[in-house]
């Protein structure tokens, strides 16, 4: 079954985010958004941003940083991209679950 909890982020994304963990930033893999792993930037509490900020990862293209602009982009709101991303790993791991079930 996948586990989105250890998946072992691109070196570009710990590029790109770089800065942020320095102050304590972590960043987390939420799921898949039309062919981007979709990781979020998480302060610290008590640390304000406004928007969420979110990176986009494709192999082989440069990394997306989002916050407000997201829906120029993409039609979808930061918090959409979020809540998608984070359904399709949800529907992910309910199917590994299911075809494991079946297998045995």
């Amino acid at each position: 079954m996948e586990n989105t909890q250890k998946m072992k982020r691109p070196q570009a994304i710990k590029d790109e985010a770089k800065e942020w963990l320095e102050y304590g930033a972590r960043v987390h893999h939420i799921g898949k958004y039309k062919g981007y792993e979709v990781y979020s930037v998480d302060f610290p509490d008590g640390m304000i941003t406004g928007y969420p900020i979110i990176l986009l990862y494709k192999e082989g293209e440069p990394v997306l940083e989002l916050q407000y602009e997201a829906e120029r982009f993409f039609g979808d709101s930061v918090f959409d991209i979020m809540r998608i991303a984070a359904k399709n790993t949800r529907d992910r791991q309910k199917a590994a679950r299911l075809e494991k079930k079946q297998s045995i």
